[in-house]
């Protein structure tokens, strides 16, 4: 039977202990995919394990495939969706979810190449309204507009706005 998230699967503890242990081993997410596919494991809503899957899983838990390139880059007063999502407790791809359908407003930082968010309790108090559903829609755009505002992050520039849910 379909289910919707990882933590409803039946063997869901098992299988994180197998992808960790087998990225552990150097193997690719395809691979540890395949695996987990013909050892009886699948992902949400697929009657296969996803390369995404396994990704999402050897990140939430610090597993980089290439140890000595680490992509994690750490800007000072900023967070990166993989470090917001790990204070809030949800997963990246929720974040990333929202970007995409505008329920968060934010421009891709050119030079990092990846969406940055200020790193303070502000930001993570409009987030846990987001996740309880209490907000509809977030906005960290950058721009010339309010340059001078007290509310624009120094580091990456986000001037953090919220509408209320309806």
């Amino acid at each position: 039977m379909p289910v919707r998230t990882m933590e409803a699967l039946s063997q869901c503890k098992q299988m994180q202990q197998e992808v960790l242990k087998l990225s552990g081993q150097g193997l690719k997410d395809q691979d540890v995919a395949s695996r987990l596919t013909r050892a009886g494991f699948r992902s949400p809503s697929r009657d296969t394990v996803l390369p995404s899957t396994v990704r999402e899983i050897r990140m939430r838990h610090g597993v980089l495939l290439h140890p000595g390139h680490p992509r994690v880059r750490q800007t000072p007063g900023c967070l990166t969706v993989t470090q917001l999502a790990n204070k809030l407790g949800v997963l990246s791809h929720w974040i990333y979810d929202r970007i995409h359908n505008g329920a968060i407003q934010i421009t891709m930082d050119k030079k990092l190449k990846m969406y940055l968010f200020p790193n303070d309790q502000r930001t993570l108090e409009q987030f846990r309204k987001l996740v309880a559903g209490k907000t509809s829609n977030h906005s960290y755009m950058r721009g010339h507009q309010d340059a001078s505002s007290p509310d624009r992050c120094p580091e990456c520039g986000a001037v953090p706005k919220m509408k209320e849910a309806a």
